[in-house]
């Protein structure tokens, strides 16, 4: 499912090989470890290491890893190197998935008026097996497989686009993936969406385009991904058009200001610039005259 990343676990024997990669404070480690136990209901290994690293904080028995990243109130839990591969599907019903999700979003001290909507979102699989001989394919009908929950954010009935928790448990009803971000909004972004609102009813008119249709115009907030090196938080007014040309393919979606102009989306890190380099060096046999 998009935005449930695959991170990496950081085993003790590989925390020599994290580049730049400091010991984490006792006082952050024990929180973290704490967050763990009572939140994600993690049975924590003997072993923990704890360290931190370009803005995160992570800690880590060798199997379940937990990364933190305070500015942007991210969270990813992950078990196991290959994450959900191989692990049973939750067995239990959609409204105790519910349930564990709000469970962890109250532990994590998330306002709960701050809660916009949950989904469950349901995947298929399907196999199929090819005849040699005919070279016909046969395959099985579509059956149910793993289902994940997705929280959306609202603050202030101003949505936040890409603030959510996805969640996915294992047979046991342990997590298999979690990735969370949430963070505090600016109380300049968010009046600034306030002033967004009102324009969007009164006089704005969204930009035509090429090949497609206004489906939606809605104006919320976008802040930095949770995974990302810096936080940047902006409002916007979010315009999805729908394709009326069969050549287009993906609904376009665009985000502008006031003045009807792209804004900026958030940066995930710190672009530095490259000085310019100095021309080649011309060979001896290019510069005879011929």
């Amino acid at each position: 499912m998009p935005g449930m990343a695959q991170r990496e676990v950081v085993s003790p024997k590989k925390v020599e090989d994290l580049p730049k990669a400091e010991m984490l404070p006792a006082k952050d480690a024990a929180r973290l470890k704490n967050i763990g136990t009572k939140v994600f209901r993690i049975q924590w290994g003997k072993k923990l290491v704890a360290v931190s690293d370009h803005g995160f904080q992570a800690i880590t028995d060798g199997t379940t890893t937990i990364s933190y990243r305070p500015a942007g109130n991210a969270y990813f839990v992950q078990t196991g190197k290959a994450g959900r591969s191989g692990k049973s599907a939750f067995r239990g019903t959609d409204q105790q998935l519910i349930e564990r999700g709000r469970a962890i979003l109250a532990g994590l001290g998330i306002n709960r008026n701050e809660i916009a909507d949950t989904k469950i979102l349901q995947q298929y699989v399907t196999e199929g097996m090819m005849n040699p001989a005919t070279r016909q394919v046969e395959v099985n009908p579509p059956r149910q497989d793993r289902r994940s929950l997705i929280v959306r954010r609202v603050v202030g009935g101003v949505p936040v686009f890409n603030s959510r928790l996805a969640l996915d448990l294992d047979g046991d009803g342990k997590i298999a993936a979690l990735e969370l971000s949430w963070p505090l909004i600016e109380p300049k972004v968010l009046e600034e969406a306030g002033r967004l609102q009102k324009i969007a009813v009164a006089e704005f008119k969204a930009p035509e385009r090429k090949g497609a249709r206004i489906e939606s115009v809605q104006v919320g907030i976008l802040h930095s991904p949770g995974a990302s090196f810096v936080e940047d938080q902006i409002a916007a007014i979010r315009v999805i058009y729908a394709p009326t040309d069969p050549k287009v393919g993906m609904k376009p979606v665009v985000y502008l200001g006031r003045d009807g102009r792209p804004v900026a989306i958030p940066r995930q890190m710190i672009a530095k610039t490259e000085a310019p380099t100095g021309g080649r060096p011309v060979p001896d046999d290019m510069k005879k005259p011929r």
